[in-house]
Parts: C-alpha cells; sequence; structure tokens
C-alpha cells in the first residue's frame, strides 16, 4: 500500500473519530443542562401550571 493511500485512510479514520467526539460533547451538553433545569425546577408542578393557563382562556 502507498503512502498516499494510508495517508487518505488515516485522514478519514480521523474524520470520524472528531465526529464521535464532537456528538458526544453535544450530549454531555445536554444533559448538563438538563440536570441545571430539572434542579431549578424541584418545586415546579406541571398540571397545576397547566390547569392555570388553562383556566385563563
Amino acid at each position: 500500500m502507498d503512502v498516499a493511500k494510508m495517508d487518505s485512510i488515516t485522514e478519514k479514520g480521523l474524520i470520524i473519530v472528531e465526529a464521535r467526539l464532537r456528538d458526544r460533547s453535544k450530549v454531555e451538553r445536554a444533559i448538563a443542562i438538563q440536570d441545571g433545569l430539572r434542579e431549578k425546577s424541584k418545586k415546579w408542578e406541571g398540571a397545576k401550571e397547566i390547569r392555570k393557563w388553562r383556566d385563563l382562556r
């Protein structure tokens, strides 16, 4: 196998690895945001809030 072909294969492999790492970091960031929102909304009750908005209509 020639060097140019090896370089091409290596480059494609790196692109795949980088894409997976980028996806993983997006997932980790989304989880952190959800955890933060969950902490802020501990005493919030969705059913009461929905009822309030429905009654206003």
